[in-house]
């Protein structure tokens, strides 16, 4: 019986660890969602051109937000970065951009 039990108590226990995580920063969540399919769905020559033209109006303030909280944050900035540095860096390395 604790051969059963056991695995389905951990299967609960991570799920719900999984979704309070998920919780405790859905701004983060929803960032790092997007950066990942910007990246992801890009070529290789879009994120540099997009970086060259910086953005105006109310996604200009969005933006500035979304980079701000990191900064005042260090636990939000360890959760974002952890969540974007892989898929970025292997977008990199798939352009031939990192070595």
């Amino acid at each position: 019986m604790l051969k059963t039990t056991l695995p389905a108590l951990a299967a609960g226990w991570f799920s719900l660890a999984a979704a309070a995580h998920a919780q405790r920063y859905p701004t983060v969540d929803q960032t790092a969602a997007t950066v990942v399919q910007t990246y992801q769905t890009s070529s290789c020559r879009q994120p540099a051109a997009e970086r060259a033209h910086r953005p105006t109006g109310q996604r200009a303030v969005i933006e500035e937000r979304a980079v701000q909280l990191p900064h005042a944050n260090p636990a939000v900035s360890e959760e974002f970065i952890s969540r974007v540095a892989a898929p970025i860096a292997n977008q990199l390395f798939a352009c031939g951009l990192s070595p």
